[in-house]
């Protein structure tokens, strides 16, 4: 699975909203929690860039223990 960290948060940042858009769909397939295929509407990706902008690695490791409590609960 891959690490989800500020670095790679920054390095999404300077993708195009296409590339972006994949990726996010890559990610979170790989974590267990596939997207649908519907390409995001630009609102939608400008809102993912608004909330990349702001996120902190502590941001991330709580969203991260989040998900891992939801998925036990899903087994």
């Amino acid at each position: 699975m891959m690490k989800i960290d500020k670095k790679t948060i920054d390095a999404l940042m300077n993708l195009s909203d296409d590339k972006l858009a994949q990726m996010v769909r890559v990610i979170a397939a790989t974590s267990g929690n596939p997207l649908g295929e519907g390409k995001p509407d630009a609102a939608a990706i400008k809102g993912l860039r608004s909330l990349f902008k702001e996120v902190t690695d502590g941001d991330i490791e709580r969203a991260t223990k989040l998900i891992d409590v939801y998925k036990a609960g899903k087994k």
